[in-house]
């Protein structure tokens, strides 16, 4: 499972998508460059997100593995969470919304995620493409 959130999910939805916009050294050199980029990351995130929301997931688990929490569960909650940052409506996945919701109730998801959430607040008037 945390192979396939690396190697797919976190590849799409981080590096073609979220951090292009959000961290200036991941910005491409142009403005041709940069919407191609978004492009690609955006179709493919989203294409990532309905196999999370619909295969991975599903209606009946709790976790990525089961009904027990797993390490993988914290892996993918981080990537999945950069959606959100980008202000990404996660309702085209219930599930994942479900399952990333269950994550952030988490005793420590606040504190652990306070610096970079406090980052995404003060991006307030970007505008930025979201899956």
């Amino acid at each position: 499972m945390m192979d396939w959130v690396n190697t797919q999910l976190c590849r799409d939805l981080a590096y073609g998508l979220v951090y292009p916009q959000m961290f200036p050294g991941h910005k491409r050199p142009s403005d041709e460059v940069q919407k191609a980029t978004l492009a690609w990351g955006k179709e493919r995130a989203q294409a990532w997100m309905k196999v999370l929301d619909l295969k991975l997931i599903g209606p009946k688990k709790a976790h990525l593995c089961g009904d027990e929490i797993t390490i993988a569960d914290y892996y993918a909650a981080a990537f999945v969470a950069l959606a959100e940052a980008i202000r990404s409506d996660l309702s085209a996945y219930p599930n994942v919304k479900r399952w990333l919701g269950n994550m952030k109730a988490l005793k420590n998801w606040n504190k652990v995620n306070e610096v970079f959430d406090g980052y995404a607040a003060s991006m307030k008037e970007v505008a930025f493409e979201t899956v």
